[in-house]
């Protein structure tokens, strides 16, 4: 689709929203005509904005009001539980798709728009709209139903932040960018350790605050070497350490130990509540650091990949779709002082045959018949290109044996294998994650 198609798209989309919606407001009161009145007027300015038809102002005040009324409506738009009703209401799949409007306007609607001397500026107008009015809705409101739909816009935000030029230049300026950051990180702390402890069971909203923060992190790290020595001289270059420390910190914590909440519950909880751990720990995965402070990602994925599976809290095995993610962390942790390299290639070899060892009982196992075994192996497959240029000889070889085998696990072959025994204990012979550092040992169990 054609820029210009899209924004003609996005016009007949506002009509048909105009026709079905408007008529039949008034049983959710005036307040729903007049939100959706200001929506609608504003995103036909933000759809000439991203065409480049018409250039937006920062300074001029009915810009500002209409990015502000298009980012409440795309926020606040689906929480109208009245109106969300499915298949009987036709309305409602189109309140229910504002947050994948947004993401449309991020990925591929602002793309013009990037290139033009307001791009940057527009698109900060827009992640800080969105910003606004989740904090605003999710401090305020108590209603589940509300915070669920209301949250489904965050990884917006997160994306947001990452957006490049088509000459690979990072969009956002660094203090806006950190601005939005921080702000993004602040509402996830203060969500998450409520939701996290149950008081409230926050699921819904907690589910989209750590996608957000996933994409945060990975658009931080792919903008980052983007930056130059003058934009990193004169603005911050990462998130206040302090914010950051607490969100992986609480990341971690509910990544190794299970609520309390859970204790006796249905089979059915367990496996939604290990659904939220996993993108926990595609969050933590994603910010890449090995420590921070007194809390380190790199060792909290380490003790996924190694916890064995049988435990008397089925809460508290890892499931091997977690796994995958972690060893995908391990892989991408960016080496560090007293950062023992090897052990973590030893732990995701260690891990590598588990799984190849899973995939060949998955025949016996109920649980594992469908699972996407090629699709990740994929997956880790792309994640250790990276380790195949490293200049410690010995995780270069494991990498290069490693994608060997799950190039042939990808088509599917049964003939995979990854029998490297010897190489996997040289690469163990450290039990220390971190040198010098007792607490970071790693005791392998056999399964």
């Amino acid at each position: 689709m054609t820029l210009r198609h899209y924004a003609g798209a996005c016009a007949l989309l506002a009509g048909f929203i105009s026709a079905v919606l408007l008529p039949s407001a008034m049983a959710q009161g005036e307040d729903l005509r007049e939100f959706y009145g200001k929506y609608s007027k504003s995103r036909g300015l933000l759809g000439a904005w991203m065409a480049g038809s018409k250039d937006y102002e920062k300074a001029n005040k009915e810009h500002q009001t209409s990015i502000d009324d298009y980012t409440r409506f795309v926020v606040l738009g689906n929480t109208y539980r009245a109106r969300l009703v499915p298949k009987s209401d036709p309305t409602a799949d189109k309140l229910l798709a504002l947050p994948d409007e947004s993401m449309r306007d991020v990925e591929k609607g602002m793309i013009k728009a990037f290139e033009l001397p307001y791009g940057a500026d527009l698109l900060l107008a827009y992640e800080q709209g969105l910003l606004k009015h989740s904090q605003s809705l999710l401090e305020k409101s108590t209603d589940q139903y509300a915070r669920l739909n209301g949250s489904r816009v965050l990884p917006v935000i997160g994306l947001g932040l990452g957006s490049k030029t088509r000459d690979n230049k990072a969009v956002l300026e660094l203090k806006g960018q950190f601005e939005v950051a921080d702000g993004l990180v602040q509402l996830s702390n203060n969500l998450l350790s409520k939701a996290f402890a149950g008081t409230p069971r926050d699921d819904g909203a907690a589910l989209y605050t750590l996608r957000s923060l996933k994409e945060l992190y990975r658009s931080l790290a792919t903008t980052a070497p983007l930056r130059t020595d003058r934009e990193k001289r004169n603005a911050p270059t990462a998130l206040k350490p302090d914010l950051e420390e607490k969100n992986l910190t609480i990341l971690a914590d509910f990544i190794e130990k299970s609520p309390a909440f859970l204790s006796g519950a249905a089979s059915d909880e367990i496996q939604g509540f290990r659904l939220l751990r996993r993108e926990a720990i595609r969050a933590l995965a994603a910010n890449g650091k090995a420590k921070l402070g007194k809390t380190s990602p790199a060792l909290t994925l380490a003790r996924v990949l190694t916890r064995p599976r049988a435990q008397a809290n089925p809460a508290d095995a890892f499931r091997l779709d977690e796994q995958v993610d972690a060893a995908i962390g391990l892989v991408q942790t960016k080496p560090e002082k007293d950062f023992n390299s090897n052990l973590a290639a030893g732990l995701v070899g260690h891990f590598l045959s588990e799984y190849l060892a899973q995939y060949g009982d998955r025949a016996n196992n109920g649980e594992l018949k469908s699972f996407p075994f090629a699709y990740h192996a994929a997956r880790l497959n792309t994640a250790l290109t990276d380790w195949t240029t490293s200049t410690n000889p010995s995780v270069k070889m494991l990498a290069q044996r490693a994608k060997t085998c799950l190039t042939a696990m990808e088509k599917r072959d049964a003939s995979a294998q990854f029998q490297e025994a010897e190489l996997l204990q040289n690469l163990r012979k450290d039990d220390l994650l971190f040198t010098g550092d007792a607490a970071s040992k790693i005791e392998i169990a056999a399964n």
